[in-house]
């Protein structure tokens, strides 16, 4: 039910007003900020037609410093949700560059916003950044605020640039932007409003996206600096180049310090330059070297030594692979490095290989650095006939080369720290939840039990259910693998899966019951396929038709009272439907939390109590 509030018009919009200072931010709308144009959210779309819906305005401005913004809407209360930001109320914030962004790369931020309030909340993240989904909390510096007084909902937030690094109007022309407002209505009820929408599809979401235009800064007094690195990674060997921009009132000179450190902060060395200022915006470009120094993380803290600006900007060395070398010690390894460990090590090397091609300039590239340099020691074992994987215990991530299209696959795979090969041990299978892959695992301690492996398979498609792309057979050639490097007992395997991997994992006993003697179901959809793949008509558990292979299987299912993501009601409506076929059911609901793995020590201690009891003793 998508619902125009106020068409666009053909002329942009205003240009947004500079600011000398930063507001006081109490969700309040400062006095001295009143002139600021109201603008329109052009559409909404409601979960139920009968819905009322308001007209809600914003108000942006900026500085030198920080990206600010007002939102009003009248309202009876404020109602804080489970994951507020989606389903009310909260709000979410897409900053982009426009056409400037390099070709064929998509490039954003969608930063999340919600007040504290109903035992949930408050949330003030990053939750997605150039289709990556990191979940990144955002700092003290960073000040969202919500007010409900006399019939008015308002929310305000004062947000540091550098949380959308690299994006500024002084770098970033055009920068783009949506925003959603979502209010939520009665305990299910929500109406979501946006900027802009997606008419032909019908849909609110973080695209399409509008231009912004910034008004020319001025100031009447002082000197403001901002500072971007030209690349925020570079080779072992190159130069790092910083640039400025000083806005300024009147002409004039200042004299920069840049000083360079390492990641834990130790002082590496300085340097000093001059800067010719001009009425208005002054932009300077400086190299600072770095051929001496070895891969690792750093940082720039630059400031002026007149006027008192200043920052701090991370950046990494990466080291340099000979790409032919890697390969030939992989191909020619000796016969003591099991092919299982050489197709793990490739899959490591083409994994980095693709992910420096995607990098951005501004991408500081810790994690692959990080990889780098376990890989160059992983390698160094290889070269010496050493497994570089033996011994292992805790999270490994492996790979297999896949049957079905001869892929290199990974999974993530737990070994007990008391691992002793000649013992059969049980193992949980995990599925993870959408947008992520197998080393979410890691996130999931609940599923580190004494004993216990974990095995957790990719599936391919981070939004497919499970369903789409061979993810069935991958869940199969994962399980497979491991049971041929580590000493899993096949009979002793139990299946489990959070949110999407909750779909996930009743799809998967579904396709194969004989292979598990048990399955846990944490925050999951019966009936997710259908939802995120319409028209496709894949099983819906909510169906009794496809509850047979659960007669008398144990089930373990976790939900929170209050997720609105995959709702409770539906997990309470497949819980009495297995429970009616025969399933044996061991049910944990949680009161007190949302769309979430469990957390109460007695929850948790209950569902150690069951693998125990479903993974049975160790057959012979």
């Amino acid at each position: 039910d998508l619902v125009v509030l106020e068409k666009q018009r053909d002329e942009p919009p205003p240009e947004i007003d500079f600011l000398t200072a930063p507001p006081r931010i109490d969700g309040e709308l400062d006095p001295s900020l009143r002139q600021l144009p109201k603008r329109d959210f052009n559409y909404a779309i409601r979960s139920g037609p009968e819905l009322a819906i308001r007209k809600p305005s914003y108000r942006v401005a900026y500085g030198t410093s920080f990206f600010y913004l007002f939102i009003t809407l009248e309202a009876e209360h404020l109602k804080v949700r489970d994951r507020a930001y989606q389903n009310g109320d909260g709000v979410v914030l897409v900053l982009a560059p426009g056409t400037a962004s390099r070709e064929g790369a998509e490039e954003f931020y969608i930063l999340g916003f919600a007040p504290a309030g109903d035992g949930y909340g408050p949330w003030k993240f990053t939750w997605s950044y150039n289709g990556t989904w990191p979940f990144l909390p955002m700092g003290e510096d960073a000040v969202f605020e919500a007010r409900h007084m006399d019939g008015q909902l308002s929310f305000e937030l004062l947000l540091p640039w550098h949380y959308v690094y690299p994006h500024h109007p002084w770098w970033t022309d055009p920068l783009e932007f949506n925003l959603t407002l979502t209010k939520a209505l009665g305990d299910t009820d929500e109406v979501v409003y946006a900027v802009t929408a997606d008419e032909e599809k019908k849909s609110i979401g973080f695209s399409p996206r509008i231009g912004l235009r910034f008004a020319r800064p001025e100031l009447k007094q002082g000197v403001q600096h901002y500072a971007v690195l030209e690349r925020n990674h570079v080779v072992e060997g190159e130069p790092l180049r910083l640039r400025t921009v000083a806005l300024s009132a009147a002409p004039g000179t200042d004299r920069l310090f840049v000083g360079l450190f390492t990641g834990e902060k130790e002082f590496v060395n300085y340097q000093r330059f001059g800067l010719a200022l001009t009425p208005g915006l002054t932009r300077g470009s400086f190299e600072v070297p770095t051929e001496d120094h070895p891969p690792g993380a750093y940082q720039i803290l630059w400031r002026s030594s007149l006027y008192g600006s200043m920052g701090e900007i991370d950046w990494s060395i990466l080291p340099r692979l000979n790409v032919d070398a890697v390969e030939e010690v992989i191909a020619t390894s000796p016969g003591t490095v099991p092919a299982s460990s050489r197709t793990t090590l490739l899959f490591e090397f083409e994994r980095m290989r693709a992910e420096a091609a995607r990098l951005m300039p501004y991408d500081t590239a810790g994690s692959l650095r990080l990889e780098m340099a376990r890989f160059e020691r992983r390698l160094a074992a290889v070269r010496n006939g050493v497994d570089p994987y033996a011994g292992a215990t805790g999270y490994v991530r492996r790979a297999f080369r896949s049957g079905i299209d001869g892929t290199l696959q990974p999974y993530t795979v737990r070994i007990p720290h008391d691992y002793d090969p000649g013992r059969g041990y049980p193992a949980i299978v995990f599925l993870h939840g959408s947008d992520e892959d197998d080393r979410a695992a890691r996130r999931h301690n609940y599923l580190e039990q004494n004993g216990f492996f974990v095995i957790a398979p990719k599936g391919r498609d981070p939004r497919g259910a499970y369903i789409l792309d061979h993810a069935q057979q991958d869940i199969e050639e994962a399980i497979a693998d491991a049971l041929r490097i580590y000493s899993i007992d096949p009979d002793r395997l139990l299946l489990a899966g959070f949110s999407m991997g909750g779909y996930g994992a009743y799809r998967t006993f579904y396709e194969h019951p004989e292979r598990y003697r048990g399955l846990a179901v944490f925050s999951g959809d019966p009936d997710l396929a259908n939802r995120y793949l319409p028209a496709k008509g894949h099983p819906n558990f909510l169906q009794e038709e496809y509850l047979t292979p659960f007669r008398g299987a144990r089930v373990a299912v976790f939900h929170g009272r209050g997720d609105r993501n995959c709702p409770f009601e539906l997990t309470d409506e497949v819980v009495r439907k297995l429970e009616s076929i025969g399933a044996r059911v061991d049910y944990y609901i949680d009161e007190e939390v949302g769309h979430s793995p469990p957390r109460d020590p007695e929850i948790l201690e209950a569902f150690r109590g069951w693998l125990l009891d479903a993974a049975g003793p160790p057959t012979q």
